[in-house]
């Protein structure tokens, strides 16, 4: 029964991948990592990520329980109904730690590490300068705000993430426009566009990488206590 608790947990809150390991940055790519981390604030994005990747793992541990319960065909409906409730009934305390651990971690430092493991990898020096220009600018800054009330606004409404954008486009001044358009065509912007979703992935398999074995070691203690409380 201990393993019913730590596999809905890898399932429900880990993604396992291999990441290859990349050379140390020069210290020329550190500095321009540094401002690009600076920049867009990463930190404080990555916090934002952090506490969902905690709140929607919490969620998947019930959901997780219920399939696995659901798919053993040897146990008894008296059993199966012991189980679901001491699933339910330690859930919240498992979502406290998960929650508790993700808050607990040296943010900071996972993003600097994150980013320099990756980046150089897809970037070169005069690329990560290049687009931390753009990241810097109002252009940049107000797409990312617009996007967000945007996406906020689509999910409310129903309506189209593009017709609400030809809305949105009056609130760009022409020399954001312009920028906008500009990056848009540019080299460095039609590779982040071709690249930008597979680098943010691998940012995501970092993240989920480093979490792994403490997450494991929580889900292999709840398993020994589950199997207690199951089979005193």
């Amino acid at each position: 029964m201990k393993t019913i608790l730590k596999h809905l947990m890898i399932i429900g809150i880990l993604l396992t991948a291999s990441l290859a390991q990349a050379a140390a940055p020069t210290p020329e790519m550190k500095q321009a990592l540094k401002e690009f981390i600076e920049v867009q604030n990463l930190e404080q994005a990555w916090i934002i990520i952090i506490e969902n990747a905690a709140k929607n793992g919490s969620e998947e541990v019930v959901k997780g329980a219920m399939r696995k319960l659901e798919s053993s065909s040897s146990l008894s409906e008296v059993e199966r109904t012991r189980i679901k409730n001491v699933i339910l009934e330690m859930t919240p305390t498992i979502a406290n730690e998960v929650t508790a651990f993700h808050k607990n971690l040296d943010v900071k430092t996972m993003v600097t590490e994150m980013i320099e493991a990756i980046y150089p990898k897809y970037y070169n020096v005069q690329e990560i300068r290049d687009l931390t220009m753009f990241y810097g600018s109002m252009a940049f800054r107000k797409t990312a705000i617009f996007g967000r009330e945007i996406a906020t606004e689509s999910a409310i409404t129903g309506e189209s993430k593009s017709v609400l954008w030809r809305r949105y486009d009056s609130k760009f001044t022409p020399q954001e426009t312009k920028q906008k358009l500009e990056f848009a065509s540019s080299a460095i912007g039609l590779r982040q566009n071709a690249i930008g979703a597979k680098v943010n992935a691998e940012c995501l398999d970092f993240f989920y990488n480093r979490t792994t074995p403490e997450l494991i070691k929580i889900a292999d203690r709840y398993g020994e206590v589950l199997a207690k409380r199951l089979n005193p």
